[in-house]
């Protein structure tokens, strides 16, 4: 790791999985390991990381079944 924080793919690895220049990365960290993805492969964070979608099922639970929709909607049906 340099003195940035910026990390080296070995170039086996990097043809390996398609990375060129500038690609996109997802980087995840899971209890004491990162692990880097293709952005195209977020299907397998399901698999892989159950938690990850309870977490978001559980945000946009809170965020769309809240008390304040309620007044909007006593609003929206006059």
């Amino acid at each position: 790791m340099t003195g940035k924080g910026q990390i080296v793919v070995p170039k086996e690895m990097r043809d390996r999985m398609g990375f060129k220049r500038n690609s996109m990365i997802l980087l995840l960290q899971k209890d004491d390991n990162i692990i880097l993805k293709k952005p195209e492969s977020l299907e397998a964070l399901v698999e892989d990381f159950p938690e990850v979608r309870a977490a978001t099922e559980e945000v946009l639970k809170k965020v769309w079944e809240n008390e304040d929709d309620k007044l909007w909607e006593s609003y929206l049906k006059d």
